[in-house]
């Protein structure tokens, strides 16, 4: 089982990069999916540095052929007059070169010091920098940890994670647990700078199981996960921490009938207590991307529902003892990646709908869509991967424009908005 994403994907490097840790539909319904690249002999190894180094185009001499934010964070910054700051994580294609991408922003465009690959960058390394977590610290530059997956072909999928911000960062895990054939962090979620958790799967055999990891700002500590009962190819694939004590993770598991069902796990008190979700009733699977809590008591989770390839976003919301439903608007082929909640009862979701990028916003016990800005073409397709808000009237989403026709060369390029309280704006972002 993959962590179900809304990513369209349009070209055959790109969707043997993606199938590490995400789906690959046809069409951007997405639909969940076990493939992954060939395992073999260790990795390459990832550099204790991640940047900042040379770009793939440098070192290739190409501009990139595709490239993609996953993942961003923002936080307000502390005695400036500047909205927030934000990183934003993905990666970029030029061939033979996969690095992974950080972007960026204090509230305008969008720029890049450096990639985390391997330095220097070698033939057909893979890195995927999936998701970012940052926490606001005494200056402009926020202190953040990005997770997700490293790969060398002839190797294992390998999780990572690295701590640092716009000036660079250091690698803080680069291993699979003992005794996985693969690995791979879905989520990070820093209430301070000094406690982040970090959640995902590892596999070994035929089968998954979840893992988690602390960070203390020094160093990252194991932590044991209970499964469902009779469960296999388990996951979690989103993660809100409120405070450093409390924490929330929603993810997905097959009993052994095989059916595709969800569940969270609560921390609190220094372990993992698992709980019950609920599933959109007459579809095949729901499946759940990721979730947002400003407090303990109060998450709003997203997902995609799946039948007979068909899709559809939906939400549900804990109170701290249950977990409801919620009723959405009806969109046909779409799907929720992310939400954030910067005040309980406020929210913003991201995703697809068709080949449109779809933001919808809970206030008032209700979801309705907000206008974004469609790209212009020949990026006439859009998807909102990510999108993180530091109050209700500052938000920025990110993800990627692309275009729908299957026969045409032009790849995916990055993708970012502001929400200003009134209107999204288009951002300028790098590739």
């Amino acid at each position: 089982m993959t962590r179900l994403r809304g990513l369209l994907i349009a070209g055959p490097a790109l969707a043997a990069l993606l199938a590490l840790a995400c789906a690959a539909p046809a069409t951007a319904a997405a639909q969940p999916a076990a493939a992954r690249l060939p395992a073999g002999g260790q990795p390459g190894g990832l550099a204790a540095r991640l940047g900042p180094g040379a770009t793939a185009a440098a070192a290739t001499g190409k501009a990139p052929e595709d490239a993609a934010l996953d993942g961003d964070s923002c936080v307000p910054l502390q005695g400036s007059s500047l909205p927030y700051a934000c990183m934003a994580s993905g990666f970029y294609l030029a061939v033979p070169v996969y690095p992974g991408l950080e972007e960026y922003s204090n509230g305008g465009s969008w720029t890049t010091s450096g990639v985390n690959i391997v330095n220097p960058p070698g033939p057909n390394e893979v890195e995927i920098g999936g998701e970012v977590s940052c926490a606001a610290v005494a200056s402009e530059l926020p202190a953040c940890l990005i997770v997700g997956v490293h790969y060398n072909y002839g190797g294992k999928d390998v999780q990572f994670a690295a701590w640092g911000g716009p000036d660079g960062f250091n690698l803080a895990l680069g291993r699979s647990p003992r005794g996985a054939s693969w690995s791979s962090m879905n989520d990070v979620s820093c209430p301070t700078p000094s406690f982040c958790m970090v959640v995902g799967a590892a596999g070994r055999k035929k089968t998954s199981y979840a893992t988690a990891y602390s960070w203390n700002g020094r160093f990252m500590r194991e932590l044991k996960v209970p499964a469902p009962r009779r469960s296999h190819d388990v996951e979690l694939g989103g993660l809100s921490c409120p405070t450093a004590g409390d924490c929330v993770a929603v993810g997905n598991y097959e009993n052994a009938a095989g059916k595709a069902l969800s569940y969270a796990a609560i921390w609190t008190d220094g372990s993992w207590k698992l709980e019950e979700t609920p599933s959109v009733a007459g579809w095949t699977g729901s499946y759940y991307n990721a979730v947002s809590c400003p407090s303990a008591a109060s998450c709003i989770a997203v997902g995609t529902t799946l039948h007979r390839k068909k899709t559809q976003q939906f939400a549900a919301s804990w109170n701290g003892s249950r977990w409801r439903l919620l009723r959405m608007p009806a969109r046909r082929a779409s799907g929720l990646s992310s939400v954030s909640c910067p005040v309980p009862g406020t929210c913003v979701a991201s995703g697809w709908s068709g080949t449109t990028g779809l933001i919808e916003r809970w206030n008032a016990g209700r979801w309705t869509g907000m206008r974004t800005v469609a790209t212009s073409r020949p990026a006439s397709g859009d998807d909102f991967t990510h999108v993180s808000c530091v109050s209700a009237t500052s938000c920025a989403a990110v993800g990627f424009r692309f275009n729908p026709n299957p026969k045409s060369k032009f790849g995916e390029r990055t993708l970012a908005e502001r929400w200003n309280g009134k209107t999204w704006t288009l951002q300028s972002s790098v590739y």
